[in-house]
C-alpha cells in the first residue's frame, strides 16, 4: 500500500493564517486527498505549552516534568492520550473498522504512527488518489518528530500577516466557546504563538521538503502560487484547484467548525479591517511593539 503513495503532505502555520482555504485549494486537485484536521502529533507526545508557544519552564515541577517528557519522546514512547486523538479521528471519518487493527496496546511512538499513516493511506488509495494533504496548523510544532517517523514528508508553510492572524484568533477565542482555549482572553498567548510559528517556520525553510507559501500572495495570485506548490508536490496545475476548492470544503471542514466558514465565500484579501475592530489604539501599538521582533513585510518580500 505505501509504495501506491507518491507524496505525503503536511499543511502547517499558525492558526487562523489561511490554512484552510490554501488546503482546500490543493485538496481540489484530482490526485490529491485531504482530511478534517487530525492534530494526531500534539497528543502522541504532549509536550503542548513548549512545543506549542515555545516557553521554557517556569518552576522546578515544570523542569522535572519537561526532563521526564524528553525522556520519553527521546525513548519513542507514546503518551497515553493519544488514544484520545485517534478515536475521535476515526468518529470523525465515521470508519469504526480502523479500531479493530490499530495498537492500542504498544507504546512506541513509531508503531501508532505507523499505524495512522496506514489510516491516511487508505483514505486516499479509496479516492485513487496518491497524494494525500494533511492539514493541522499546530502540526508545525512537531516536525521533528513527523521527520523522524513519517517516510519522506513534504511540508508546506502558510505565513501570514501578524497583525491580521493575531486579532483573528484574538476574536475566535472570544467568539466561539471550542476554539483555541489555550488562548483564553489572552492577547499575549497569540502573539507569543505567532512570533514562534514564525520562527519554527525560518528554523525548516533550508530544507528542501520545506515550502513557504504567504497568504498575502495566494490570495493576490492564487493561480501563480498553485502552479508553483504543484511543481513543488510533483503534479501538474489543474484549473479544478481554482474552480472546486468550496466543494472540498464540504469534505473537510466539520459542521461544527464555523470559524472556517469564510472559506466558502470567493479568495479575497481578508487582512487589515479586521485588526483595527478588533483592537483599540493601545492595544494595536501594544501589539506592533510585540510583534516588531519579526520584520515581516521584510522577511516575506525577500523570496517573493
Amino acid at each position: 500500500m505505501a509504495n501506491l503513495i507518491k507524496s505525503r503532505l503536511f499543511l502547517v502555520g499558525c492558526p487562523r493564517s489561511g490554512t484552510t482555504l490554501l488546503q482546500t485549494l490543493l485538496a481540489a486537485h484530482p490526485q490529491v486527498a485531504s482530511f478534517p484536521e487530525t492534530q494526531f502529533f500534539l497528543d502522541l507526545t504532549q509536550q503542548l505549552e513548549r512545543r506549542l508557544f515555545g516557553q521554557p519552564p517556569l518552576t522546578l515541577q515544570d523542569r522535572l516534568e519537561n526532563l521526564i517528557s524528553d525522556c520519553r519522546v527521546g525513548l519513542g514512547i507514546a503518551s497515553p492520550k493519544f488514544r484520545l486523538r485517534v478515536n475521535k479521528f476515526i468518529d470523525t471519518i465515521g470508519r469504526s473498522e480502523f479500531r479493530k487493527n490499530f495498537p492500542w496496546r504498544g507504546r512506541w511512538m513509531k508503531q501508532k504512527t505507523q499505524a495512522f499513516i496506514e489510516i491516511l493511506d487508505t483514505l486516499a488509495l479509496e479516492q485513487q488518489k496518491s497524494y494525500w494533504l494533511e492539514k493541522s496548523p499546530h502540526h508545525l510544532s512537531y516536525i521533528d518528530i513527523i521527520e523522524k517517523y513519517v517516510p519522506d514528508p513534504k511540508f508546506i508553510h502558510l505565513v501570514r500577516n501578524g497583525e491580521d492572524v493575531i486579532a483573528s484568533m484574538y476574536e475566535a477565542v472570544n467568539t466561539y466557546a471550542n476554539w483555541g482555549e489555550r488562548y483564553r482572553h489572552s492577547l499575549d498567548a497569540c502573539i507569543q504563538q505567532w512570533i514562534w510559528s514564525i520562527q519554527l517556520t525560518q528554523n525548516q525553510l533550508h530544507k528542501p521538503n520545506h515550502k513557504r507559501v504567504s497568504y498575502e500572495t495566494l490570495v493576490a495570485n492564487p493561480q501563480a502560487v498553485l502552479q508553483d506548490l504543484a511543481a513543488f508536490i510533483g503534479i501538474d496545475y489543474q484549473e479544478t484547484m481554482l474552480q472546486g476548492y468550496q466543494t472540498v470544503a464540504k469534505q473537510v471542514v466539520l459542521d461544527t467548525e464555523s470559524w472556517k466558514s469564510q472559506v466558502y465565500q470567493p479568495i479575497h484579501n481578508a487582512n487589515s479591517r479586521k485588526f483595527h475592530q478588533v483592537f483599540d489604539e493601545p492595544q494595536q501599538d501594544y501589539v506592533r511593539e510585540r510583534l516588531s521582533v519579526v520584520n515581516y513585510p521584510e522577511w516575506v518580500g525577500k523570496s517573493e
